[in-house]
């Protein structure tokens, strides 16, 4: 016996011509989370590993199959008006720029169905006819009703429209 944890003590020979021999002990335990070593006064020594990638914004673990495993921090709100992601252990969920960069769209978001543009110019009588000018923006123009008959006096009602 040499006394040592880390070795195993054979005796070798014959009965006359006997030898020791210390072979080294296989310490590993067959664990990918362990570190495992040899303390010549305890014997095996198997130490977890530590898998902490020190990102605030990970869960990190370690399984007997895999080794480390790093998980990343879910900031998913189910909100498509924000776009949701970790900084520093923190969610934080920004609002999504809908702008479409179009003067004729009224651009809004919607939480469930996201960016959405409505036409912006809407005339609010049927005797305004409303169009878009990319540069100049809305433009609501008076309906024209006249039937080119000289005997009839043509006008528009905001309620039924063109009459002559």
């Amino acid at each position: 016996d040499d006394h040592d944890d880390c070795t195993i003590d054979t005796v070798l020979g014959t009965p006359c011509a006997k030898t020791c021999a210390h072979a080294n002990r296989d310490c590993d335990d067959d664990n990918p989370c362990t570190t495992d070593t040899c303390d010549s006064q305890s014997g095996c020594v198997n130490t977890p590993i530590d898998c902490d990638d020190n990102d605030p914004c990970t869960a990190e673990s370690c399984h007997k199959s895999k080794g480390c495993v790093t998980t990343v921090m879910s900031c998913e709100d189910d909100d498509l008006c924000t776009m949701d992601s970790c900084q520093h252990g923190d969610c934080v969920h920004d609002p999504v720029d809908c702008d479409d960069n179009n003067v004729c769209t009224d651009d809004r978001c919607d939480s469930s169905r996201g960016c959405v543009h409505y036409t912006a110019c809407e005339s609010s009588d049927i005797c305004t006819i409303a169009s878009c000018d990319a540069d100049e923006g809305c433009i609501l123009t008076p309906r024209q009703c006249d039937d080119h008959d000289e005997c009839t006096d043509d006008a528009c009602d905001k309620k039924i429209g063109c009459y002559t």
